[in-house]
């Protein structure tokens, strides 16, 4: 009986050291009350995913804001500049990845939502210091989008005007501070980043999309196209990513929440 209990006691200290970690990255205008707002947060709490804490890179470290400790499945949200370009905020994706390795040497299973989706891409691309398990990304942007091109014409069109038209449309003054991660998200063409990007060696991890329905009456995403969402259609992943449909618009959803469910326990167990 004594012997039983030992190994019980093994088993429970290798299970915990084993578990994984979960780390979400918002998308252009979010931040990281998007995964709460949108219920994703919560819904994957029920399958014992803990917060275990906000993630905000800064100049001097990296500021932590509420978390739960000693998380057996521990779920990291880290907030980026939303509108900054690719490249930075891939370098603060990976500086805070860097930080939640020094915490933990469990598996990490990356999620990026929209263009946080590409970023994270970016991050693990450009830097192999810190391995991850599994990326999975949500209506993001891999092949660009049309409506980065579009918002990028609005905004020279009416930079002449620039204190008359934001006056009216404030928005437009967002759109100009967003320049370069405009360009970022436009589709590929030769020299562009995605270009560049989408025939880089990319790491030999687990590789999930959930790519926004269509069909359905009001419903998929009218910003980024399925084709583009596909991570099949990167040249540098084809047919190495599993893809995951949900009905739904392009921001974040509850129906994400269950679907990241399934895909993290796939992704665990491999």
């Amino acid at each position: 009986m004594r012997n039983l209990l030992k190994i019980l006691a093994l088993l429970a200290i290798t299970s915990t050291a084993q578990a994984d970690v979960a780390v979400l990255v918002h998308g252009y205008l979010g931040d990281a009350g998007s995964w709460e707002r949108s219920g994703v947060a919560s819904i994957l709490a029920t399958d014992g995913w803990q917060r275990a804490g906000i993630l905000i890179p800064e100049p001097t470290g990296i500021r932590v804001l509420k978390g739960e400790q000693n998380s057996k499945k521990p779920l990291y949200i880290i907030e980026l500049p939303s509108t900054a370009p690719l490249m930075i905020q891939a370098d603060l994706l990976h500086r805070t990845l860097q930080w939640i390795k020094t915490q933990t040497s469990q598996p990490i299973h990356l999620i990026g939502h929209s263009a946080g989706g590409v970023a994270a891409r970016l991050a693990i691309t450009r830097n192999d210091a810190v391995k991850v398990k599994s990326l999975t990304t949500i209506a993001s942007p891999h092949s660009g989008t049309s409506k980065a091109e579009q918002a990028l014409d609005l905004a020279y069109f009416t930079r002449p005007f620039a204190p008359i038209a934001d006056f009216i449309f404030p928005q437009l003054d967002l759109l100009r501070h967003s320049e370069g991660l405009l360009f970022d998200l436009t589709r590929p063409y030769a020299g562009s980043l995605l270009h560049w990007l989408n025939v880089q060696p990319h790491p030999p991890i687990k590789y999930f999309a959930i790519v926004r329905g269509i069909g359905a009456v009001l419903l998929g995403d009218h910003l980024i196209s399925p084709f583009s969402q596909d991570l099949n259609n990167v040249p540098a992943i084809q047919r190495r990513a599993t893809i995951y449909t949900v009905p739904a618009d392009h921001g974040l959803s509850p129906a994400d929440g269950w679907m990241l469910i399934t895909i993290l326990r796939q992704a665990v167990d491999q």
